[in-house]
């Protein structure tokens, strides 16, 4: 070291050349350099999205999940696997190991799941993520003495009028529950017409089934045939039969 610096002051010209060969790896460093304000950490976890149109969640998990787990099943680095059936889409959320190399596990998950060929036709292109925690920039909290679903819905207004500005790519509405509708049964009604909790039951879900039926393929296009029995609104609950007659009348 005392001999380097030696040389460095007797001579000059090695000196100058040395501090532009400094500079200019500085130049190209910070030229090259990821900047990020808010940096993504990841969460050594990754996320299989697998969309299956029209199809309710027990088609989903027989078509989608289950082909999703055996095809996951082994993978080195992998420490568990949680797969959920919804309505139209298949997910399987995938933990790593702490010292698992994410980037070698996302390969071999996205080999493993490109080679299943039992998907069924009506679905799509499985998107292969790797879940990313990125740090929030803020937090807006609503509250009022209102009920819970008006909060939901001016969240969600608020949500859109947010994404509309420049800059912001990225905004995410939580604390809130899913919709939902609650059907209250009179026991004395039950009794009137000799019904179980059961009979009420299988008359709902055999009322507000959507399910796929195939496709027709043409010369031109595609068409995909669905029965659309799924229900929405109370008012439509209140229609389903419960009871129906020969004569044509129904409860």
């Amino acid at each position: 070291m005392k001999h380097m610096l030696t040389m460095i002051l007797k001579n000059s010209v090695f000196a100058n050349i040395l501090m532009m060969l400094i500079l200019i790896a500085g130049v190209f460093g910070s030229l090259n350099m990821v900047r990020e304000l808010f940096p993504r950490f990841s969460i050594g976890r990754i996320m299989v999205t697998v969309p299956f149109p029209g199809a309710d969640p027990d088609e989903v998990e027989e078509g989608i999940c289950i082909k999703l787990e055996e095809a996951l099943e082994g993978i080195e680095g992998i420490k568990r696997v949680v797969t959920r059936a919804r309505e139209g889409i298949g997910t399987a959320e995938i933990e790593c190991f702490e010292n698992a190399e994410i980037l070698e596990v996302k390969d071999e998950v996205t080999n493993n799941i490109d080679s299943i060929a039992t998907f069924p036709k009506d679905s799509e292109q499985p998107i292969i993520n790797e879940l990313k925690f990125p740090a929030e920039v803020c937090s807006l909290a609503l509250w009022g003495d209102v009920p819970e679903y008006q909060l939901k819905e001016l969240a969600e207004d608020i949500k859109e009028d947010l994404t509309a500005i420049d800059g912001i790519t990225h905004v995410e509405v939580s604390g809130t529950r899913e919709y939902e509708i609650s059907i209250d049964v009179s026991e004395v009604m039950l009794r009137k017409y000799d019904l179980t909790f059961g009979d009420i039951n299988r008359a709902v879900s055999a009322n507000t089934v959507t399910m796929p039926g195939g496709s027709i393929r043409t010369e031109i296009e595609n068409f995909r045939i669905r029965t659309k029995g799924r229900k929405y609104m109370s008012e439509e609950f209140e229609q389903i039969p419960i009871i129906t007659r020969t004569d044509g009348t129904a409860v």
